[in-house]
């Protein structure tokens, strides 16, 4: 595992490499994950590292998924929003109830919002220690050209350490 400039964890050690890279005491470990989840395959990749982490920190988990931008000047009670989010919780709910494992208490925060600059907000506003966000592109590749441009926005200005969870093999 290495710690890129950027603030950019990544690595295939999981979240032992991550834990053995910090220095000891909890203050020091990411009390509040937050995920940026798209529902892709790398959204869900990402989701299931955040839980993994989650549970070996003992952390708060918090999901974020932004709904249709074009929805954010309407009132939260909008029928399209509120169907939008009614979708987006039943696909979480598919992902958590496949797990092999009991995931932990998971606060899912789903709003019409810009996805990149949603999360970062998201994340200020709760305190996060950590954004967890998935890679878009070929595993294979060693550049920023995997991650999307979204994820390029959230490494701009995310108020916390990113991991990037590398792409699913295959």
């Amino acid at each position: 595992m290495r710690r890129c400039s950027l603030g950019i964890f990544q690595g295939a050690g999981g979240a032992h490499g991550f834990l053995c890279n910090l220095k000891e005491g909890r203050d020091r470990m990411p009390h509040r994950i937050l995920v940026a989840l798209k529902f892709t395959p790398a959204g869900k990749q990402a989701l299931l590292k955040a839980i993994e982490l989650a549970q070996e920190l003992g952390a708060e988990l918090f999901v974020f998924h932004a709904l249709d931008y074009a929805l954010q000047e309407l009132n939260p009670a909008d029928p399209r929003i509120v169907q939008q989010a009614h979708g987006a919780e039943q696909k979480l709910a598919q992902i958590i109830d496949s797990l092999a494992t009991p995931a932990p208490q998971i606060a899912f925060i789903c709003r019409p919002a810009d996805p990149a600059l949603g999360a970062c907000r998201e994340a200020r506003d709760i305190g996060a220690h950590m954004i967890v966000m998935g890679a878009h592109r070929d595993h294979t590749k060693v550049s920023l050209g995997r991650v999307d441009y979204i994820g390029q926005t959230i490494m701009e200005k995310a108020p916390c350490p990113i991991m990037l969870v590398p792409h699913p093999v295959g």
